[in-house]
């Protein structure tokens, strides 16, 4: 699994969040290009890569673009209720699903909901 934020602490946090299920999720650099598209090894892939939706505003797109188009590694978007424009921008270039962060009492994303909800499960 690789997570791709333009914002270092959100990709620090879910990280850290995710980390208690270090036995069922290995941590990959994100392939977000450097190499020969065409001749490039896809084993070092993730399976899955998590996409901050954050990214749509903050950039125009083209290493979700990449993500999506040139990777074996099924991308799902990272959002919340804030701004539900950026999960359907990036679900419609591609993104194969979407885990919504839900908000704790206090504002802040509800960790334990996060990863009961989403996390591990089949």
């Amino acid at each position: 699994m690789s997570v791709v934020s333009p914002q270092p602490i959100v990709e620090a946090g879910v990280v850290a969040l995710l980390s208690q299920h270090r036995d069922r999720i290995e941590f990959l650099p994100a392939p977000l290009g450097g190499g020969d598209a065409a001749g490039e090894d896809v084993a070092d892939e993730p399976d899955v890569v998590l996409y901050d939706a954050i990214g749509m505003l903050d950039g125009d797109g083209d290493d979700l673009d990449y993500l999506v188009d040139h990777t074996k590694s099924h991308v799902l978007v990272i959002s919340h209720d804030l701004r539900p424009d950026l999960a359907s921008r990036a679900l419609q270039r591609g993104c194969a699903g979407l885990l919504l962060a839900p908000r704790g009492s206090g504002g802040a994303p509800d960790r334990r909901r996060l990863c009961d909800d989403g996390v591990g499960r089949r």
